[in-house]
């Protein structure tokens, strides 16, 4: 897979009226939202703040002067060795990009932001929304190796990639993407590489599978490949290629469908009552060598 470019100058131009970025450091601990705590400057918006040698214990919560900043980047870095809020009260701040460096913290955020990247992984990370103000982020793009990030509270998700080894990404179920308003649809493209997990009880649009696991409701598009690829769906798959790897329903009910899937070399595991064809005389077309593994009383047709 190929990286995306990151950008520096953060996903957008600066604000208007704003002719330059402010580079500030938080030195201290307490509230984030602490003016005085901030060498270089007060935080203003397109500030490029980082919190990380200077900074001498955990970090709490507080808007203070930052309930109306957004940050262009916000920066934790990898000397950053405390708590950057915690599960139950995440620190509030907007920014366009998030650079987390840290494998020493744990980092815990509630916000708006077009990129998160996850260079080191922390000790635990928290991405916290709210459905009713639409907050989350455009991409979460996470390079880091081992770990575990949990996405909780109604957060708005577009799009997951995942290029590290041992890591677990965890949705809840009333995650949903920037488009879809009040219908919970859920990420548009999850993509996960060998060794990690993407664990999801929402539907996605697009999902890549390419060596790791992933578990989710349904998906309009799958394409999986790798022979350590195993994917878990709840509902329906509505398209796809599976080039290798296994597939199995998760649960145990009636109405788990593959449709227009093209299956080239994979491993069909029937968990629940068995995957049905989508009514509508649609059905997977198998074109190389498929293993089927069903349970007692489960029925193949092939035509």
């Amino acid at each position: 897979m190929v990286l995306p470019k990151y950008d520096s100058r953060g996903s957008s131009a600066a604000t208007a009226g704003v002719s330059k970025h402010s580079n500030i450091r938080f030195a201290g601990s307490g509230n984030v939202g602490r003016a005085a705590a901030y060498n270089g400057g007060d935080p203003i918006n397109q500030s490029i703040a980082e919190y990380g040698s200077t900074v001498s214990g955990d970090i709490t919560n507080g808007a203070g002067s930052l309930a109306a900043v957004t940050f262009n980047q916000l920066r934790v870095s990898q000397e950053m060795k405390h708590r950057f809020g915690t599960s139950s009260t995440p620190i509030q701040i907007d920014a366009e990009t998030v650079y987390v460096d840290s494998n020493q913290s744990e980092v815990h955020l509630n916000g708006t932001y077009n990129r998160v990247i996850v260079a080191r992984m922390p000790r635990l990370m928290t991405i916290s929304g709210d459905g009713a103000t639409r907050k989350g982020i455009r991409e979460l793009i996470v390079i880091g190796d081992r770990g575990r990030i949990n996405v909780t509270n109604a957060t708005r998700i577009d799009k997951i990639f995942v290029y590290g080894y041992g890591v677990e990404v965890v949705l809840d179920e009333d995650c949903e993407n920037f488009s879809g308003g009040a219908v919970e649809t859920g990420p548009i493209e999850i993509r996960v590489g060998k060794g990690s997990r993407i664990i999801a009880g929402t539907n996605s649009n697009k999902i890549v599978n390419a060596g790791g696991y992933v578990r989710f409701d349904a998906a309009t598009n799958l394409i999986q490949f790798s022979n350590t690829a195993s994917t878990e769906f709840t509902g329906s798959v509505d398209t796809g290629s599976l080039f290798d790897g296994q597939i199995s329903a998760f649960k145990d009910q009636v109405g788990n469908k593959l449709v227009d899937v093209d299956i080239f070399n994979a491993s069909i595991i029937d968990k629940g009552h068995g995957q049905e064809s989508n009514t509508s005389g649609s059905s997977p077309v198998i074109h190389g060598s498929v293993s089927l593994r069903l349970l007692s009383g489960s029925t193949v047709k092939v035509e």
